[in-house]
């Protein structure tokens, strides 16, 4: 129904549309995306709608880093100090 429905707009990426539907607890739709390996060319994240968070994307409390070595630090040194 929902991907039928003209009225519900999806996320446009390479001249296609994605559409989801799932109960709210079972999904995390934001308009953040993460450059893990740094190859995604610059042209393509100005054209897309994604924020690019240099320093990570928070998602149940977490901050999930682009780097594996900040990780830790990010995440827990507010709570050790």
């Amino acid at each position: 129904m929902i991907r039928n429905n003209r009225n519900i707009i999806g996320i446009r990426a390479d001249e296609e549309e994605h559409k989801i539907s799932l109960y709210a607890d079972n999904v995390l739709l934001k308009k953040e995306a993460m450059d893990i390996n740094r190859v995604i060319p610059k042209q393509f994240k100005d054209d897309c709608e994604f924020q690019w968070p240099a320093e990570g994307i928070k998602y149940l409390g977490i901050v999930i880093t682009p780097t594996q070595d900040k990780l830790y630090n990010v995440n827990y040194d507010d709570i050790i100090n």
